[in-house]
């Protein structure tokens, strides 16, 4: 699958928020080269990478094996775009 309007990367984006819209958002990127999916817990983020699959969120869709799942903040740092994708109840004022 090929998506035209989407940037090519080595390891540069981030999705913050690993909800179904989150991974959703990963899943497309990760057509195009690595990408971080970063999860506020440490607990949920091993679930999705050994499972490989957003169980709670998005069950019955695979994660693209260019998906990297982790709850390190520091991650975000390496970052070149981050998309915020946090349901705005969540986000500190």
């Amino acid at each position: 699958m090929r998506y035209e309007g989407v940037m090519k990367t080595d390891s540069g984006i981030t999705v913050l928020g690993a909800g179904a819209w989150g991974t959703a958002l990963a899943n497309l990127y990760a057509e195009c080269g690595r990408v971080t999916l970063w999860c506020f817990q440490q607990e949920q983020a091993d679930k999705i990478s050994t499972a490989r699959e957003n169980v709670d969120f998005l069950p019955g869709t695979s994660l693209h094996d260019n998906v990297v799942v982790t709850a390190d903040a520091k991650s975000l740092a390496a970052s070149k775009v981050i998309l915020l994708v946090v349901p705005t109840q969540f986000v500190p004022d």
